[in-house]
């Protein structure tokens, strides 16, 4: 029983961590092909570029929530006796604190689509479904790179602390 739990947390820390900070259509690419697509107007560029900045913000703040609540429950699973409730209650404030991020990227979404021309907005929806993956592209929108990273990370075995030779 102590096997099958840790071996679940440590995939859950393993897989979904990594995956979660992979660069999109809209991350890490700054003002990139999609700012040249939208035209915007210099004070657009401005309303924009503060709004991406806050976003970040929130977004650094958001990600040392997550980064701490995973160490948590690295700790949970070290102690001994694994406590299966307490791990059960960590991994479900994980996914919700991801959902909020999720939540977080959707309203900075928005709050840019309020700042556009119709023209402009039928661009930015194309970048919120390459991003979201709408559309029935889901893995197969993914660059090869993207599904090798995921396939390797997949393959490795788990380590790291909290995984203990007695498991």
């Amino acid at each position: 029983m102590k096997l099958s739990i840790a071996i679940f947390t440590l995939a859950v820390v393993f897989v979904a961590n990594p995956l979660s900070a992979q660069p999109g259509p809209m991350r890490g690419e700054g003002p990139g092909r999609i700012m040249e697509e939208l035209k915007l107007t210099e004070e657009q560029q401005q309303k924009f570029e503060q709004m991406r900045f806050d976003l970040m913000k929130q977004m650094a703040a958001h990600r040392s929530k997550v980064a701490t609540a995973h160490v948590e429950l690295q700790e949970l699973v070290a102690k001994d006796p694994v406590d299966k409730s307490a791990i059960e209650k960590k991994i479900k404030e994980i996914a919700d604190l991801r959902s909020q991020g999720t939540t977080l990227r959707l309203n900075h979404w928005f709050s840019v689509n309020k700042l556009l021309t119709p023209e402009q907005q039928k661009v930015w929806k194309k970048a919120l479904k390459a991003r979201v993956g709408i559309g029935g592209m889901g893995m197969r929108g993914m660059g090869e790179g993207m599904r090798k990273r995921m396939r390797d990370h997949m393959d490795r075995p788990m380590r790291g602390p909290g995984f203990r030779e007695q498991f």
